[in-house]
C-alpha cells in the first residue's frame, strides 16, 4: 500500500474539522453558510449594518444558492422548507435594516443555521449529491 495514501487517509480519518470533498456533504455547505452569517452578525455588532447586510446577502446567494443548496432543498425536502429558509434570510436582513438589538439578530442567525444544518443532514441522509442542477 502506498504510504501516502494511507497518512492522508490517517489525516482525514482523524481531523473531521477539515474540508474535504465529498459528493453528499451538505453539512460542510450548511457550515460555510454559517460563518458568513455568523461573519455578518459580527460585523452588525460592530456597527457595520451595511457590511452585515452584505455578508448575509452573499450567504444567500454565494453559498446557499450559488452552491445548489437551495435547489437541493426545494427538489429533495420540500418547496416549503427552501421557502421557510429564503425567508430566515430576508428576515435577517430586515431586521438589520431595522436596527433590531444585537441579541435578536444573534437568535435569527442561531436558528437559521440550524434549520439550514438540519436540512443538510436530511440531504446527506437521502444521498443527495452536490451535483444538483436546475
Amino acid at each position: 500500500m502506498n504510504f501516502m495514501f494511507l497518512a492522508m487517509t490517517l489525516i482525514l480519518t482523524l481531523s473531521p474539522s477539515m474540508s474535504y470533498p465529498s459528493e453528499t456533504n451538505w453539512v460542510s455547505g450548511a457550515d460555510e453558510v454559517g460563518n458568513t452569517l455568523k461573519e455578518g452578525q459580527a460585523l452588525y455588532e460592530a456597527g457595520n449594518m451595511q457590511g452585515a447586510k452584505g455578508k448575509v446577502t452573499d450567504a444567500y446567494f454565494e453559498v446557499f444558492e450559488g452552491k445548489g443548496m437551495e435547489t437541493a432543498v426545494r427538489r429533495f425536502i420540500s418547496l416549503r422548507k427552501a421557502t421557510e429558509l429564503e425567508k430566515g434570510f430576508a428576515d435577517i436582513r430586515k431586521a438589520i435594516h431595522g436596527g433590531v438589538p444585537a441579541g435578536e439578530i444573534k437568535e435569527q442567525t442561531s436558528s437559521l443555521i440550524e434549520a439550514l444544518k438540519s436540512s443538510a443532514k436530511e440531504l446527506n441522509r437521502k444521498g443527495v449529491g452536490m451535483d444538483v442542477s436546475y
